[in-house]
């Protein structure tokens, strides 16, 4: 009879200690990455303190350590953080001439350019801001 009180014991415990660790993992599985980034989309304001030419969008989208959007060209290519650091690599585009408005193809270069050359973010409230390795910052706010 001891004998069985002793299984019925180590078997409550197996059965209470695989509980726990099916909790655990299913905590581990919802638990957020840890990229702040991931699954957000910006729409660019300001690169350095000039604003965007009337009429021209810029987007930039974080996605599964992917980045992209449209300028006037599409363009992705992979990111990562650390911490507050933000960096970009092979950064790609399509390559269409766009004529309008004036400007437009200049910008886009400038922005990319910009991108190639981030070294850290920050996120507040519904903007995001990229500073660049000369200090100047990418201004982005949340898009709707």
């Amino acid at each position: 009879m001891v004998r069985e009180e002793k299984k019925e014991k180590w078997f409550f415990y197996l059965m209470f200690a695989g509980l726990v660790f099916g909790g655990l993992l299913v905590l581990q599985a919802c638990a957020p990455t840890g990229d702040p980034l991931a699954g957000t989309v910006w729409e660019l304001k300001f690169i350095g303190k000039s604003s965007l030419i009337e009429d021209t969008a810029i987007s930039l989208t974080f996605e599964d350590g992917q980045a992209g959007g449209s300028a006037c060209n599409s363009y992705g290519g992979e990111y990562t953080l650390q911490g507050e650091k933000l960096s970009f690599d092979n950064l790609f585009m399509t390559e269409m001439y766009c004529m309008d408005p004036e400007g437009v193809m200049e910008q886009e270069s400038r922005y990319l350019d910009a991108l190639s050359r981030a070294i850290s973010y920050e996120i507040s409230r519904s903007e995001l801001w990229i500073t660049l390795d000369d200090g100047d910052v990418l201004t982005f706010t949340a898009a709707q």
